[in-house]
């Protein structure tokens, strides 16, 4: 959406149309984020009428510890974080004159692009050592995305960075800017077609960046919410003991790793190990068991006392549970990818050597949201009764072979349109991050299946099965065993929906 984008695939202004008509195929060998730099911007009296302005500031005296040596450093990163998302570099002469203007400049001329703009050129001629203090510099940068624009400065005066957004009053996802589209989609596991449904919006989502800008200046107070972060996820998956002895075997292998962490964290970690035994109690004592929360550590990755600024955030449960798959999540912002593929190297290393069974974990099994792939949607098969779904679970453990992998926090609206599933509660007087509710989770021992229950209306329960591609690959001998496995429960639960058991869990 983003003006010059795709210009080299669809040529811009009759001629070029009436001479080829649509896309020029042959030009598809240019990524969709080229060109990265942009000569168009408001002149200052289109942004007052047409445009809301907000702003916020990011000071590193203001932050308890920072590893940036200047706010230029600063700077940088907040340009390279909004590359990501799509933003294009304003030319530095094209900012200057669109200030000087009254009105916009509509001559429809494309300006020869420069490799980049001055401002960040300089940043890369001298060493860090050798560049001017921050505040003896004024680097301003401007930045757009079609109808959101952006400008950064750094400013001498308060030693801080200001960042000053524009977004159109018109950029809203309504009438014709929203497309809901329906299709039917193949499944290969059911060998059937089922409908599904997608929404698009012309316009994205308001992003964070505020607080984005303070969480990558240092600040790791705040939270990812609301940011468009990188990631990797495992699940170690629990030993199938049978007596006290190998689960004790167990939690000696679970607890090495616990200790490697708190290297990596450098502090002690608070978290709690749960036994068999501790289990029992809690269920003579009718203890309900309510979201676990996570635990977060900050891990910084450089090496070198002038090596640039990186780092990751690591997620964990706060209980280990030796019934429960563990989670290890790598969270990023500023990191190389050769970094992060070294600490998950690493990782994965410890595991081996401890005899603990690590698989990666695709995203979606600790989402609200299972069905973010447009064109892979989960299976999923309804059980009459809460009673009968009671049943269910005690198969999946004792015959085909799964654990408990905890319980995800689910927001109604991601169910509801996908799976048809409505979830009975009042929302009216509830703030917007109590309106979930809690769905129980399975992962099968091999990894490569998770299992999610979601509770309608009180009466039935949904088992949505979610293929763990990062795990199975390209093993067809894997994918060909899930698939298998997806028919046998899908049997399984058809012969207990149509049967008159009831569960003697209890």
């Amino acid at each position: 959406y983003n003006s010059r984008r795709w210009s080299h695939v669809f040529p811009q202004g009759e001629t070029e149309f009436k001479r080829h008509a649509g896309p020029n195929f042959k030009s598809l060998c240019q990524p969709a984020i080229l060109p990265v730099e942009i000569d168009v911007f408001p002149s200052k009296e289109e942004l007052d009428v047409r445009y809301n302005n907000r702003f916020h500031a990011v000071n590193l005296a203001a932050i308890e510890k920072t590893f940036y040596k200047s706010h230029t450093d600063l700077l940088m990163e907040m340009v390279r974080q909004r590359l990501v998302q799509d933003y294009q570099l304003v030319l530095p002469d094209v900012y200057t004159e669109s200030r000087k203007k009254t009105t916009r400049d509509t001559d429809g001329k494309q300006r020869k692009l420069s490799n980049f703009p001055s401002e960040l050129s300089t940043r890369s001629k001298d060493s860090p050592r050798k560049q001017k203090d921050s505040s003896e510099r004024n680097i301003k940068i401007a930045l757009s995305m079609d109808h959101c624009f952006q400008t950064i400065q750094y400013q001498p005066d308060d030693d801080s960075v200001r960042v000053d957004s524009y977004s159109r009053n018109d950029a809203r996802n309504e009438g014709a800017n929203q497309f809901k589209n329906t299709f039917q989609l193949w499944l290969p596991a059911s060998e059937r077609y089922t409908a599904v449904h997608q929404r698009f919006d012309k316009y994205p989502a308001e992003y964070n960046w505020n607080g984005l800008d303070n969480r990558i200046s240092g600040d790791h107070s705040k939270s990812f919410h609301g940011t468009r972060y990188r990631r990797v996820s495992f699940r170690i998956i629990p030993d199938a003991f049978q007596d006290r002895r190998s689960e004790q075997d167990y939690v000696a292998k679970m607890k090495k790793i616990i200790e490697f962490l708190e290297i990596k964290a450098k502090k002690k970690l608070d978290i709690k190990i749960s036994t068999v035994e501790e289990r029992a109690l809690q269920v003579k004592n009718k203890i309900v068991d309510s979201a676990e929360r996570k635990l977060t550590f900050i891990v910084h990755l450089m090496k070198k006392k002038l090596d640039k600024y990186e780092w990751m955030e690591v997620v964990t449960n706060s209980i280990f549970d030796t019934k429960r798959a563990f989670q290890i999540t790598f969270n990023w912002l500023v990191a190389s990818a050769v970094k992060i593929e070294a600490q998950v190297q690493l990782l994965k290393r410890k595991c081996l050597h401890f005899g603990l069974n690590l698989v990666s974990a695709t995203y979606a099994s600790c989402h609200s949201n299972l069905y973010l792939h447009p064109f892979i949607r989960p299976e999923s098969i309804f059980v009459n009764s809460v009673e009968k779904a009671k049943i269910v679970e005690q198969a999946l453990i004792n015959k085909y072979n799964f654990c408990e992998d905890g319980k995800v926090s689910v927001y109604p609206e991601d169910v509801k349109l996908t799976f048809g599933v409505e979830y009975d509660m009042d929302y009216s007087k509830r703030r917007w991050f109590q309106r979930t509710f809690l769905a129980q989770q399975y992962i099968n021992r091999a990894g490569t299946i998770f299992i999610r229950l979601l509770l309608h209306k009180r009466e039935k329960v949904l088992f949505v099965f979610l293929e763990n591609r990062k795990h199975i690959g390209s093993n067809n001998e894997l994918l060909d065993s899930t698939r298998k496995l997806q028919s046998q429960l899908k049997d399984m639960i058809e012969t207990i929906n149509n049967s008159d058991i009831s569960c003697d869990c209890n």
